[in-house]
């Protein structure tokens, strides 16, 4: 599996720039599902493991492209607070998969809005 690391200092601004609030966990899937182009359920359990089975899960704003491109996932505001919470976030995401082409999982660290986005495929 290929991953290619980017990080997310543009966005991270904007992110930073919304008003805060304390956000209960929530996943919500993409409103589009049907690409063909998506990284399939194998490379997505590769793409956890190199996220949150490694101390990447441990830094926010950061980003990998995953499978040249065909899909990608960013943690935008803050970390996550341990690798079991990234993991279960991943696992919720992916409940998306097969339906739906990606979806987010909204969480808040010490009161700090977080994001992360776990997009399966790539049909632009």
């Amino acid at each position: 599996m290929q991953f290619k690391l980017f990080t997310l200092a543009a966005l991270s601004t904007v992110f930073s720039l919304a008003p805060s609030a304390t956000l209960a966990d929530s996943m919500s899937c993409y409103s589009v599902g049907g690409c063909q182009h998506c990284v399939d359920r194998n490379g997505m359990q590769d793409a956890r493991q190199l996220f949150c089975g490694t101390q990447n899960w441990r830094n926010a704003n950061l980003g990998f492209e995953l499978e040249g491109g065909l899909g990608s996932m960013s943690l935008l505001g803050a970390a996550f607070t341990s690798s079991q919470q990234c993991f279960d976030a991943f696992d919720t995401i992916m409940q998306c998969y097969g339906t739906r082409d990606g979806g987010i999982y909204s969480f808040s660290n010490n009161g700090v809005a977080a994001t992360f986005n776990l997009d399966f495929c790539n049909c632009e």
